[in-house]
């Protein structure tokens, strides 16, 4: 008899198959190249409205969709009868969230706002506290109690508040209550018992192997693009909201991210940079692995840039791949397009990607409108055919203020297109010598690099080369289904051995 195949939960937050973007093409090519392996794909996600915008391939057998938002009843999710509901209900009394759900809840609250750095597997084990009580119980009936409401209400407001000298007000309480209430939702939700579980963030996705990992010891693949705590920080501080729920969203992530980090058998970065965070967070080296984002050579292969019917040469074009999202920094691009237009008026600039922060769309329209570069700097939206988008540019650029290891710039590189990146994350270690890094937040720097690559189509041709070759010698899909499929067989022959042990 053969092998039989690995059964892997795949989990996503915001992403997979719901979203474009780099962490989507990642799993499109897990997915799609990794052989031997049937997959379950969790998504956690805004709402239940969203439909997938990528075909599922024939090795996912289930997808299994986690919304936070847009339902009254979490439980509507979770495949469960009237009857089954109706019983639950009638557990949830009085005295077993007085009892029993209280102090497992309370537990989990403490720890968010511990003013010391959280224990991850201990945060983990009280994650498991809560989710067998939600396994058993009704989850509103649960998190809905007055009891619940006045015990959080009196912590936050007499103690964990004043740990960090922060007063909050009635309505700081409710919101910071309501956002537990949705996150909750990814705890109480029931996991699949698979071979091993593989989250692509040290994010909330990742509790369903925490979870996993404690009940039935199956190994935990925690793979990084950017940095999730890195992010959130960012994130977070530039919201616009009272210091006490900033506190009470960091607080929470810190934990989930700890306990991630914690749990995981092997965490796979997807740059080597991102590894002084894990080993900050008490990672032990031994058990980090990178492994690089893979691209198909064949179907990102050189292209002549499309000629228009003009008997004139054609203009300079300049295309960036990113989706809007503060993170990718437009408004750097938009001030570098103006200051390269004093030098090349006819340069014109395309960003392809979809909209993923409408308001902050908006902003960059603005700015486009204040620059006078509404002729010159397009935003065309979202392309599937992205290797024919690369092909329409003499240079490619990122502007990104946070990366992990963007397909981008390898997608770019590989089409021998020459690349303009901005020195964060894992970019230096993609472009290596075969691009031009610029600090982030600097138009001028970015501006200069372009106008050194129009001047000289020569040279940006050999830079085109040069970053082809890189890629296909060290970031083909290949390689990557290589590692991967390696990888899931160690930690199953871990698993079968019982060399798990701890996950340390």
């Amino acid at each position: 008899m053969g092998q039989r195949n690995l059964d892997v939960l795949l989990t996503t937050e915001g992403t997979y198959p719901v979203e474009h973007g780099g962490v989507s093409t990642w799993c499109e090519q897990l997915l799609r190249r990794v052989s031997g392996v049937r997959f379950q794909v969790m998504t956690v996600m805004a709402n239940p409205y969203l439909s997938p915008r990528r075909e599922l391939p024939a090795s996912v057998t289930d997808w299994i969709q986690v919304p936070l938002w847009g339902t009254l009843d979490p439980a509507e999710n979770w495949r469960r009868g009237l009857a089954e509901s109706a019983r639950r209900i009638r557990l949830t009394t009085p005295a077993v969230v007085r009892d029993t759900f209280l102090p497992a809840f309370s537990r989990v609250v403490e720890a968010c706002w511990s003013p010391e750095p959280v224990d991850g597997r201990e945060f983990g084990a009280r994650l498991l506290d809560l989710h067998r009580l939600f396994a058993a119980h009704d989850y509103q009936a649960l998190m809905k109690n007055r009891a619940v409401w006045h015990w959080y209400r009196e912590a936050v407001t007499e103690r964990f508040g004043p740990r960090f000298g922060l007063e909050p007000n009635l309505d700081d309480v409710a919101q910071s209550l309501s956002w537990l209430y949705r996150f909750l939702v990814v705890v109480a939700t029931p996991v699949p018992r698979t071979d091993i579980t593989h989250a692509s963030a040290a994010a909330f996705c990742a509790i369903p192997g925490v979870l996993a990992r404690q009940m039935h010891g199956v190994p935990l693949l925690l793979t990084e693009h950017g940095v999730f705590l890195r992010e959130q920080y960012a994130g977070i501080g530039r919201l616009a909201l009272p210091p006490f729920q900033k506190r009470a969203l960091l607080g929470l992530v810190q934990a989930v991210a700890r306990a991630a980090y914690a749990t995981a058998d092997v965490v796979a970065p997807v740059a080597a940079f991102n590894t002084r965070w894990e080993r900050e967070m008490g990672v032990d080296p031994a058990r980090i692995r990178v492994i690089y984002n893979g691209i198909d050579p064949d179907e990102y292969r050189p292209r002549p840039r499309p000629q228009p019917a003009s008997p004139h040469p054609p203009s300079p074009v300049v295309v960036s791949v990113a989706r809007i999202d503060p993170a990718k920094d437009l408004s750097t691009l938009l001030q570098a397009a103006a200051l390269v237009g004093r030098d090349r008026p006819d340069c014109r600039f395309v960003v392809y990607g979809s909209v993923s922060a409408p308001d902050h769309y908006e902003e960059l329209l603005a700015l486009r409108a204040d620059l006078g570069l509404q002729e010159r700097f397009v935003f065309a939206g979202h392309r599937d055919d992205a290797a024919a988008v690369y092909a329409e540019g003499d240079v490619v650029v990122l502007s990104s203020i946070s990366e992990g290891f963007p397909y981008s710039v390898v997608e770019a590189m590989m089409c021998e297109r020459p690349v303009v990146a901005t020195d964060v994350g894992g970019v230096p270690e993609a472009v290596g010598s075969a691009g031009v890094l610029v600090r982030p937040r600097d138009p001028e720097a970015m501006a200069a690099a372009i106008l050194r690559l129009i001047a000289d189509p020569a040279g940006a041709q050999a830079l085109g080369k040069q970053g082809r070759e890189r890629a296909q010698s060290l970031f083909t899909a290949g390689k990557f289904a290589g590692q991967y499929e390696a990888l899931y067989h160690e930690l199953s022959v871990r698993t079968r051995e019982g060399a798990c042990g701890d996950g340390s």
